[in-house]
């Protein structure tokens, strides 16, 4: 399958990191990614962050 930079993509981003992750089962969550260099061989594709209106939504923190 070709991918041109601007597809939107499903992808899957892993739960946790490759290096704190040591039973290698989990797939990871199916998400969505643009695509922003299909080119030479290799795609790179950008989370899609989700969209919400809910007022209790928790934001995931980063540090």
């Amino acid at each position: 399958m070709n991918y041109n930079s601007g597809d939107i993509v499903r992808v899957f981003y892993p739960y946790l990191p490759k290096v704190k992750d040591t039973s290698g089962n989990s797939a990871g969550k199916v998400r969505y990614g643009l695509v922003i260099n299909a080119g030479s061989n290799q795609t790179v594709a950008l989370p899609i962050l989700a969209i919400t209106l809910d007022c209790q939504h928790k934001i995931r923190q980063l540090f």
